[in-house]
């Protein structure tokens, strides 16, 4: 007999297997060192960040790791690159979900890396542009109406994360 409730259905995450996940941060650069925000631009590890990378991939032998998934940045992609030269998995590297996937060239302005002089100059533009001053605008409305919150933008790199770990776990079982 039942009360009329309909039956709880399965959670939608209840299909995919549970695995580990790892995170790891890349090495240090000298911005990094600096406290200076990197974001898009491509800065380098430095000395210290080499030797981070090393330490962090022998610090992940036999934790399970099947596979790495990679920002193409250099600092982030030559992380990742000794990590699996140490494990010995693949390397995905992707920008999915980078600033570029969600914004045109109209939006944002790109600056070269490691020049911050230009870095200076684009900033000093928008701010005496009315033209960039309404391109920065739209921006932000785009991502308000777009619902591009910091938590929105976690929740998709999460869900991301989680169908690339379903199809590599599928694959994995139709090679066994």
């Amino acid at each position: 007999m039942t009360d009329g409730t309909p039956p709880a259905s399965p959670a939608p995450h209840a299909a995919l297997a549970r695995v580990g996940f790892w995170f790891l941060r890349h090495g240090q650069t000298d911005w990094n060192a600096r406290d200076l925000s990197q974001g898009n631009v491509d800065i380098p590890l430095n000395e210290t960040g080499l030797a981070q990378a090393h330490a962090a991939a022998a610090r992940l032998r036999g934790r399970g790791i099947a596979s790495i998934l990679s920002s193409p940045l250099s600092r982030a992609r030559v992380t990742a690159e000794i990590a699996s030269a140490v494990l010995g998995v693949p390397v995905v590297v992707t920008d999915v979900g980078g600033l570029r996937s969600y914004f045109s060239d109209q939006q944002l302005r790109y600056v070269p890396a490691a020049e911050p002089d230009a870095m200076r100059e684009a900033i000093l533009a928008v701010a005496e542009d009315a033209a960039s001053v309404q391109m920065v605008e739209r921006a932000q409305r785009h991502m308000i109406e777009a619902g591009l919150t910091a938590r929105r933008f976690a929740q998709r790199h999460a869900e991301l994360s989680r169908e690339l770990l379903h199809e590599a776990e599928r694959h994995s079982n139709c090679q066994r």
